[in-house]
């Protein structure tokens, strides 16, 4: 096999891992909303800020980065609604939009913090983007 190839398969394997991971996490949201702790842990955008930080850091390159955040914020937005939709509830097309956006801004906070490995103020100014977001989640606790 040739080495391109392989490296084709590493970046398509690791874009299924990330909608897949959205899917899960996008499922577990709702079906464990209403119970007690691990509903609050899953359901908090907090967590799913870092996990997409943590799927951005450990991406080989920052374009990439970007592309596997929205697949993740894709996912976890496609399961969390037809999951919701499936349980007989209706979803607003504005509502819809909303999500879809953050999503979009997600990728572009995945590609910022792609760089947060970096050396001196750059990096520590990039990691600082999602810490900032949870710190801004958790600060009433």
């Amino acid at each position: 096999m040739k080495k391109g190839n392989a490296k084709q398969r590493n970046d398509i394997i690791f874009m299924l891992f990330a909608l897949v991971l959205g899917l899960f996490m996008g499922w577990a949201a709702y079906d464990l909303e209403g119970i007690g702790i691990a509903g609050a842990i899953i359901k908090n955008i907090g967590i799913w800020v870092f996990v997409s930080a943590l799927l951005a850091v450990y991406t080989p390159e920052a374009f990439k980065a970007a592309l596997h955040v929205l697949l993740y914020f894709i996912g976890v937005i496609a399961a969390y609604f037809t999951n919701f939709v499936v349980m007989g509830g209706s979803v607003s097309f504005r509502t819809l939009i909303y999500w879809l956006i953050f999503g979009a801004i997600g990728a572009l906070v995945g590609f910022i913090d792609w760089h947060a490995c970096g050396k001196e103020w750059l990096g520590a100014a990039c990691a600082a983007v999602p810490i900032s977001l949870l710190v801004a989640e958790g600060y009433y606790i």
